[in-house]
């Protein structure tokens, strides 16, 4: 069920891990301020930057709040988007790895959920044991959010259908080529 889904968020700085957070809020912030849920105290992130909000069924949307450098949803300047499962949202120096999971904790409190404490050490990985992590990561069972009316999302392409739009454009191309040369070696021929 849709209430049952935590956003995960994973940050990171220049490609170094830093810390995780899970949330079962309905209005997660982000930005420099204290009183943000993610606070990344860098002069390049706005005060209140982003902000993640989660919609009657159950969806998570992530909202630019008119910051002054942008939030980009996997390299695309966004106002306003659906997020799905390894989304990755990018502000300034710093990456937000997204994924949507199920909440597995039957029966606790959803205030208990773990969230940024700064009295928490960094923990810092290796990039064998990140590149593992991230591999179990995929293959824990993540639960999909079903989407609205395909016309009403403007979330950006997922690295699959992009290879795949780009594999059918190059086709596509290929087919152009081939039957321009046909047809003008078939003119050439009527013509001679």
């Amino acid at each position: 069920m849709a209430e049952d889904n935590v956003l995960r968020i994973r940050l990171s700085l220049k490609g170094r891990p830093l810390k995780s957070y899970t949330f079962d809020k309905p209005v997660i912030t982000c930005g420099r301020s204290d009183e943000c849920d993610i606070v990344l105290d860098n002069s390049s992130i706005s005060r209140i930057h982003l902000q993640f909000e989660r919609t009657p069924k159950g969806h998570y949307t992530v909202r630019d709040l008119n910051s002054a450098n942008g939030t980009f949803l996997n390299e695309e300047r966004i106002k306003t988007a659906y997020l799905y499962n390894n989304d990755v949202i990018r502000l300034g120096k710093f990456s937000l790895w997204i994924s949507l999971e199920r909440d597995r904790r039957a029966g606790t409190d959803a205030a208990s959920l773990p969230s940024g404490d700064a009295a928490q050490p960094t923990m810092m990985l290796s990039t064998a044991e990140i590149n593992r992590l991230m591999s179990i990561s995929r293959e824990q069972d993540i639960v999909a959010p079903t989407l609205p009316d395909p016309g009403q999302r403007n979330a950006p392409l997922t690295p699959e259908k992009r290879w795949s739009r780009v594999a059918t454009l190059i086709g596509i191309g290929i087919a152009l080529i081939v039957a321009t040369s046909v047809g003008a070696a078939a003119a050439w021929f009527i013509i001679r």
